[in-house]
């Protein structure tokens, strides 16, 4: 996570981020150059494209418990006279004085104020209920296993190894098999079976499986089913099952939802101590997706069957128990 930040800016750049989707870019705590040759910090920037013109957006983000003056909007704008900067947008958790919100139309600046609400009046509760909790688990691969599939002949299971190479059927190489086995991980069919599984002891293994996973050649975006050289042959064999043996750690942590409104846009966010670490939890209303914020960095939790949330971020796995309570 950038090194400069709060939980205010996170929930402000979450928001941004699901509601602009993949049209422009954003950073957070982006430094940018000014004339002098220094280089000023922005909380937020967003930079895209309208009718092929680039444009930047700067967005302040401001979580104190005082509304803002008008002292704080000319600072504002002494910081962003000499910046290439399109528009710029303030936005305040306590809100704006009278006069600071004249002195910000007045310079152009869009002003948006963060507005308390019901937990249980934001959003649907279809997916998400006004208690959740974070599960954390700690995972460590013991074995991979493989059907193949020869050109000629009957499939096997094979033990897949880090430095085995995958490929494309034309012969493409797609990647090695940790760099494969390190995605798949990331995958909602892996975290399902993680922790749909019986609760493991310290010492038990957990298998997971699921059909021949596809992969997206970069050239075309189009998934394809992979396949590897085995036995010293320059035959492809084709990747069918595969079968994860892994123990894991798994702790949970409850999270209190409040609800909030900036501008138009809706959602629920809380707080929980997750592992040895501390997690941010946002929930857009309207969208079937969750963001998360944790030591092991940004997470985007997304819905594909309408109940339960799976990712996965620098190691640390992350599930949303959607049930209230």
């Amino acid at each position: 996570m950038p090194p400069r930040t709060n939980d205010f800016q996170a929930l402000v750049f979450f928001l941004r981020q699901e509601l602009g989707g993949d049209a422009a870019t954003y950073t957070e705590s982006a430094l940018v150059k000014d004339p002098d040759g220094g280089e000023r910090e922005i909380d937020i920037l967003i930079e895209g494209e309208v009718a092929g013109t680039p444009i930047k957006v700067a967005i302040e983000c401001n979580g104190e418990a005082r509304k803002r003056s008008v002292g704080w909007v000319e600072q504002m704008a002494g910081k962003y006279r000499d910046l290439k900067i399109d528009k710029v947008v303030l936005v305040a958790k306590a809100g704006f004085t009278s006069q600071a919100e004249k002195k910000a139309d007045r310079l152009g600046f869009e002003t948006l104020t963060y507005q308390e609400a019901e937990a249980e009046e934001a959003g649907p509760r279809v997916l998400f209920g006004p208690s959740l909790a974070l599960i954390e688990a700690r995972t460590q691969i013991d074995a991979v296993h493989v059907q193949v599939s020869p050109p000629s002949g009957e499939a096997k299971v094979i033990r897949a190894e880090p430095g085995h190479l995958l490929f494309f059927g034309d012969g493409e190489e797609a990647s090695s098999f940790l760099d494969f086995i390190t995605q798949l991980r990331r995958t909602p069919g892996f975290l399902r079976g993680l922790f749909q599984a019986p609760p493991p002891s310290p010492d038990e293994r957990i298998a997971i499986e699921w059909p021949a996973p596809r992969v997206k050649r970069h050239s075309n975006g189009v998934e394809e089913p992979l396949a590897l050289r085995w036995e010293e042959t320059e035959d492809l064999h084709e990747v069918g099952h595969v079968r994860v043996i892994l123990r894991a750690r798994i702790t949970r942590a409850p999270v209190a939802l409040r609800g909030g409104r900036i501008g138009s846009q809706g959602f629920r966010w809380g707080n929980a101590t997750v592992g040895d670490g501390r997690a941010l939890l946002v929930i857009p209303d309207g969208q079937s997706v969750a963001w998360v914020r944790s030591d092991a960095g940004d997470m985007r939790l997304a819905t594909d069957d309408g109940a339960d949330q799976y990712s996965e971020a620098g190691g640390v796995d992350a599930d949303i128990d959607g049930h209230p309570g």
